[in-house]
């Protein structure tokens, strides 16, 4: 199963998504994978809108590091 921002991750995450918006066509345990996939991509795809569209950022993780990615591309180490 493909977790929530696995196309930003460099290894896979302990945990998948949750649907955080709903929508779906059928429920989760009987989506294939990529059924999950895709609903995973229009999952994040809402959460950046969102965040993004209120001037904040997203949290990803990218070659083992947590970073903030903000709208414009540019991204900050998260502070440890």
């Amino acid at each position: 199963m493909n977790s929530f921002n696995a196309p930003l991750l460099d290894e896979k995450p302990a945990q998948s998504i949750l649907p955080l918006y709903g929508g779906a066509e059928k429920p989760l345990e009987k989506m294939t994978v990529d059924e999950l996939e895709e609903a995973a991509s229009q999952v994040y795809r809402k959460v950046r809108e969102a965040a993004f569209s209120r001037g904040l950022p997203v949290i990803i993780k990218r070659n083992g590091q947590l970073l903030k990615e903000y709208a414009d591309g540019h991204t900050e180490p998260l502070p440890s």
